[in-house]
């Protein structure tokens, strides 16, 4: 398998958290992902309207749903839709992953 770099693991460490029953949105991945850098402030204060009216932070979670969406094209994370619950969790190949990443590094 191919090694992951640093950002991967960092975002593959954070969505180990998440479980089937609790996925992780993407608003919440921002938060957890970003939420303490200043340099990504930006995307939590600034006002965005995609056709769907504007909306603070928005930004935030776009960039996040596309990283999601790029790991979950490389089959790292898989999406859970629930009644109640809808995001995203680390399937068994993000975690032989991290493991890999953790043994390498």
């Amino acid at each position: 398998m191919n090694t992951i770099t640093d950002k991967t693991y960092k975002a593959l460490s954070i969505l180990s958290s998440a479980s089937w029953d609790r996925p992780m949105s993407a608003k919440e991945f921002a938060k957890r992902l970003w939420g303490d850098d200043p340099d990504k402030e930006y995307l939590f204060n600034a006002h965005t309207n995609c056709g769907n009216g504007a909306c603070a932070g928005k930004k935030a979670w776009l960039c996040a749903g596309s990283l999601l969406g790029r790991l979950r094209k490389k089959g790292l994370v898989s999406r859970s839709s629930l009644v109640i619950w809808s995001g995203y969790v680390l399937n068994d190949k993000g975690k032989q992953a991290i493991k890999e990443y953790e043994q390498n590094n």
